[in-house]
């Protein structure tokens, strides 16, 4: 703790670890044993701060929340050879990078993805100076454009790669992805959906495919029971893992 900082702190400080947002909280304390020094040691704080990933030594840059009445640390990152260590930034912005992958590029295999927004980030971090503004936004919004590009040549590629595969329109086959060519005009999206639903059935058991193909023909579980001669307590259980594996697959 510096001497700046420690002169402007109360005489009773408690401090605090938000490992979501990787800030170090300090605040007053009641309890007179929480005697501020230079060299404290808080239980538990240093396994709160690695269970985020980083190592230590961590640094924190501390200002006063006058709302709240707290000091609030940020992360201060280490630099090796006058550039930063991407080992700490990555663990420090995991939390972006897990948004990045739910949120853009799901058909792009989930390895990939993480290892294109991993880069991105390693790269961004390089290529960063004051000029471009705010640390987090730039890096943030590298990612999110090397995500979005890498996921465009992906669903490019598996549309290429079928070209030369026949068309089939029977609704019980595997969707092919040659057939993405008749609406890839009305946009990117429907065709990054429709690859993304042909993934996801490529998951399920027969018989999960099947009560699903017999439910999007808007079959009663009596009827789809009776076609696939199994009984409707099956044909409810397969619904139902077939439900979980998309809610799964897509979130």
């Amino acid at each position: 703790m510096s001497d700046a900082l420690r002169n402007q702190l109360p005489e009773n400080i408690q401090f605090g670890f938000d490992a979501s947002s990787r800030t170090l909280v300090i605040a007053e304390s009641e309890n007179p044993r929480n005697k501020k020094c230079k060299n404290v040691m808080v239980f538990g704080l240093v396994e709160e701060i690695l269970s985020t990933g980083m190592k230590l030594p961590v640094c924190f840059e501390f200002e006063y929340d006058d709302a709240n009445k707290l000091w609030t640390g940020q992360v201060v990152l280490r630099k090796k050879k006058h550039e930063y260590d991407l080992e700490q930034v990555l663990a420090l912005y995991k939390p972006i990078a897990d948004k990045l992958f739910i949120q853009i590029g799901k058909t792009t295999p989930k390895e990939d993805r993480r290892q294109i927004i991993a880069l991105a980030i390693c790269e961004a971090v390089k290529e960063y100076t004051p000029a471009f503004g705010d640390f987090e936004k730039f890096i943030t919004k590298r990612a999110k454009e090397s995500l979005k590009i890498k996921n465009r040549h992906y669903v490019k590629y598996n549309m290429d790669k079928s070209m030369d595969a026949s068309l089939n329109d029977d609704s019980n086959a595997n969707f092919n992805l040659y057939s993405v060519n008749s609406f890839i005009d009305s946009g990117y999206l429907k065709a990054e959906n429709r690859i993304m639903e042909e993934q996801f059935v490529q998951q399920l058991s027969k018989n999960e495919f099947d009560v699903l193909m017999l439910l999007k023909k808007r079959l009663t579980i009596s009827e789809i029971a009776q076609k696939l001669e199994i009984s409707e307590e099956k044909v409810k259980f397969f619904a139902k893992t077939v439900a979980m594996k998309r809610k799964q697959f897509f979130s």
